[in-house]
């Protein structure tokens, strides 16, 4: 007993037959609208006018590719997928092998292949688009280095100094001068007192100066020398920019290459993707009878033998 696709794998795989026609058209008109060089001289001639050093070294993007990616991705998936679902409904159509080699499922397998082969071209398409940004990339790298990349800012240095700052010399020695101009006239004896002093006096003025509270050393003396500590802080700037003479023709002439390969091989990508649904639309209409029933009958050729 053969096992018969579900009818959800049979609409699934009509839909995507029918999607193939209107796939085919909008891919066409993608290409007439947004691929107008025919040539790879006009392609290159374009480019190089848009690729200039400065343009290098500010890292812009190429002005057509990057857009392109963005409009043959979608669609090239749709087609995939279309021929995917037309994929699996062949399998699954598949009969049973016995003795013989399976025969009568020739035409079935023909065009099994041929379905299987545009699907792989169509999803190796797609795979290759990514490569793009990083081949493109690492070029652009390899032109301005870090250039572009912010190698310009700002360097702090901070640096403690430790500063012995000195009094005002002169308020010190001011100071000083009155002091003992005050202890002289205060020490020099009068006419008086030459005379000397009796032993009780002098009693009397030992437990005075006992009594009093020992001498204290003046404010300004104390603080007439400091340390203190400052802080100085220096930003020095440091900027690396690159000119127009630092980018080598050859790299520039890499580039401008690489753009015009990909910009056709999107190109390619889509004609190949447009003929894949034209193809195969044809190749099974032509063949739907031997594609579901290959050993012929509905029955799956249960009686294809029976004149023998």
């Amino acid at each position: 007993m053969s096992t018969q696709p579900s009818n959800l794998t049979v609409k699934q795989y009509e839909d995507a037959l029918n999607r193939l026609m209107p796939l085919a058209t909008e891919i066409h008109a993608l290409l007439t609208s947004s691929f107008p060089d025919d040539t790879t001289a006009s392609v290159r001639s374009r480019f190089e006018q848009e690729l200039t050093a400065s343009v290098v070294l500010s890292g812009s993007p190429n002005s057509a590719v990057p857009g392109l990616l963005t409009k043959c991705e979608p669609l090239l998936e749709s087609v995939q997928s279309s021929l995917w679902h037309v994929t699996r409904h062949i399998h699954l159509l598949t009969p049973k092998v016995e003795d013989g080699n399976n025969f009568g499922a020739d035409v079935q397998n023909m065009v099994l292949k041929f379905v299987q082969e545009r699907e792989s071209l169509v999803s190796g398409y797609m795979g290759d688009y990514a490569t793009y940004f990083w081949q493109r990339g690492n070029c652009m790298e390899k032109i301005g280095g870090a250039k572009w990349r912010g190698d310009s800012g700002k360097t702090v240095v901070t640096e403690e100094v430790s500063v012995s700052l000195s009094g005002d010399d002169k308020e010190v020695k001011d100071e000083e001068k009155a002091g003992g101009s005050a202890c002289s006239s205060e020490d020099a004896p009068s006419s008086e007192d030459a005379k000397p002093a009796a032993p009780a006096a002098k009693g009397k003025k030992r437990k005075a100066d006992e009594g009093a509270a020992p001498p204290t050393q003046s404010s300004s003396t104390t603080n007439k020398k400091t340390s203190s500590t400052s802080t100085k802080k220096t930003e020095t700037t440091k900027s690396s920019t690159a000119t127009p003479v630092d980018v080598l023709p050859d790299y520039l002439s890499y580039l401008v290459s690489l753009d015009v390969k990909w910009y056709l091989y999107l190109k390619d990508s889509l004609r190949q993707a447009a003929d894949s649904c034209l193809m195969v639309k044809d190749m099974v209409e032509k063949n739907r009878e031997k594609i579901e029933h290959p050993k012929g009958g509905a029955d799956g050729g249960q009686n294809s033998m029976s004149m023998f």
